[in-house]
């Protein structure tokens, strides 16, 4: 699986999944496409369309997939101390080994 990092967010393929470790704060935005959003231990599901956020409160593990091609941004507060999301993000695509070198 190939996950594209495009500023000003990430690409994402029909169906392909993004791990959020910790997003506590940070707020989803679907740039493009319609997105399904879950948090552990939140009865929600969230579907963004293009054009609309989300701010999530929760600091426990979070999947985003997108239902067909999708862009989205993800801006997290400034206060964040252990680097930015996309980095944490970037890091952990980078360790299962499914990442190109250049992310």
């Amino acid at each position: 699986m190939k996950i594209e990092f495009a500023a000003p967010g990430l690409m994402l393929a029909k169906d392909q999944l993004v791990a959020l470790p910790d997003p506590a704060g940070a707020c989803v935005t679907s740039e493009d496409g319609t997105v399904w959003i879950t948090q552990d231990g939140d009865p929600r599901d969230i579907v963004l369309n293009p054009g609309e956020t989300v701010c999530l409160e929760r600091d426990t593990p979070t999947l985003v997939q997108a239902f067909a091609a999708a862009r989205i941004r993800i801006a997290e507060p400034r206060s964040r101390r252990q680097g930015s999301l996309v980095q944490r993000v970037r890091a952990w695509w980078r360790r299962s080994g499914r990442a190109p070198a250049w992310a």
